[in-house]
């Protein structure tokens, strides 16, 4: 009987013995992997990196599965905290589904707001009826073409008086950043009508202290009275022009005497900081 008791007793500390052991190796699996960033501070992309390329920042691993590297995931939020500047989260599960996670802002080094691209001119006769929204069209960084978003707000504008209107148009893309600008549309009683002349683009951006080369902007001169105008007779009016932040027109034009035969217009924008 006394030899049953004790083999009980044995039984039950090493019963308690296993319960400790596997309490503490139990503690030992709730450790969770280490995430691990190889750049300290903002990590610097193209826009168009890939969540590939932000991993190859990243590394993970635990005291139990060893390197976790290859199961890393990347959770983006779509907003900036600045412009250019967004957050990654960067999670990785181990074997016994232990979670860490690892925040990290991302600069998106050639990143800059929506532009417009202009399609024609915005010099328009009297009584010429022009369809704002399909002149102009907005390639993304990040969206690709979000054309269809595009805000036109132009609550003055008269094709039938001769003036100039405020066209603002406004788009934003999925990180709510916004492109808001507000040119003239130029609405003439001057006949224009002998020949036109043809820009590559109607409306450039560049950056602040950069002045372009705006003859490289004229492409051809399409003559309507067979007169044999040229590119060699367009004169170009820049005298507008800051290599400031703002908005600023460029004139091009060809003249017969102290008669302008043409006149089409360059919008330049400078961009800020």
């Amino acid at each position: 009987m006394q030899f049953l008791r004790v083999f009980v007793s044995v039984l039950a500390a090493i019963f308690v013995s296993l319960m400790v052991l596997f309490t503490v190796l139990d503690m030992f699996k709730q450790n969770a992997p280490v995430l691990t960033c190889k750049v300290e501070d903002v990590i610097t992309v193209p826009s168009n990196a890939t969540d590939e390329d932000l991993l190859k920042y990243i590394t993970a691993s635990d005291e139990e599965d060893g390197d976790l590297t290859d199961r890393i995931v990347v959770e983006r939020q779509m907003y900036f905290l600045e412009k250019g500047v967004s957050n990654v989260i960067f999670s990785v599960c181990d074997s016994d589904n232990n979670t860490s996670k690892l925040s990290k802002n991302i600069k998106f080094e050639d990143y800059h707001s929506p532009e417009i691209e202009l399609h024609n001119d915005l010099i328009i006769p009297v009584k010429y009826s022009l369809d704002f929204k399909n002149s102009v069209t907005v390639i993304d960084k990040f969206d690709g073409d979000i054309s269809n978003r595009i805000k036109i707000i132009s609550p003055s504008f008269n094709n039938l008086i001769a003036g100039q209107y405020d066209i603002n148009f406004k788009v934003t893309n999925s990180f709510s950043d916004t492109c808001d600008i507000t040119v003239k549309a130029i609405v003439t009683d001057e006949d224009y009508s002998a020949a036109q002349i043809k820009l590559s683009k109607y409306l450039i951006y560049i950056d602040k202290g950069e002045t372009p080369d705006f003859s490289s902007y004229i492409t051809s001169v399409i003559n309507y009275n067979q007169l044999g105008y040229n590119t060699y007779h367009v004169s170009i009016d820049s005298t507008e022009f800051k290599p400031e932040e703002g908005v600023y027109n460029i004139y091009y034009s060809i003249k017969s005497g102290n008669d302008t035969v043409t006149k089409t217009r360059l919008i330049v924008i400078v961009r800020g900081e």
